[in-house]
C-alpha cells in the first residue's frame, strides 16, 4: 500500500468543497468527504490509475463528481496537490498547481 498525503493546497480544496456542498444541501459535504475518502483508498492501491494529465501531474475523476484529483506518485508516496472541478479552464487548473 501507498500512502496518500494531500499537501497544503488540496486540504485548503477539501475544507473549501465541504463547506460549499454542504451549503448546496446539508449532509453534501459529508458525501463528498467519503468519495474522496474511497479515492484515497483506491490511489494507495494502484497510484496510476489516473491518466496522465500534464507535467508529471496524473488526475483522478472522482465517481459521481465533477471533481478531479491532482497528484504525483513519488516513490510509494501519492501527493495529492488539488481538488477542483474538471469543468473548470484547464490552463486556470495548471496555474493553480503551479505549472504556469
Amino acid at each position: 500500500m501507498n500512502e496518500v498525503i494531500p499537501l497544503l493546497g488540496a486540504d485548503s480544496d477539501l475544507i473549501e468543497l465541504y463547506n460549499h456542498f454542504e451549503d448546496v444541501r446539508p449532509g453534501m459535504g459529508v458525501d463528498f468527504d467519503l468519495a474522496f475518502m474511497k479515492a484515497c483508498d483506491l490511489l494507495a492501491s494502484h497510484p496510476l490509475i489516473g491518466p496522465k494529465w500534464r507535467a508529471g501531474f496524473r488526475r483522478l475523476l472522482m465517481f459521481h463528481w465533477s471533481m478531479g484529483i491532482f497528484y504525483e506518485v513519488s516513490g510509494a508516496r501519492v501527493l495529492i496537490h488539488g481538488i477542483m472541478d474538471v469543468r473548470r479552464d484547464p490552463d486556470e487548473i495548471a496555474r493553480r498547481l503551479g505549472l504556469r
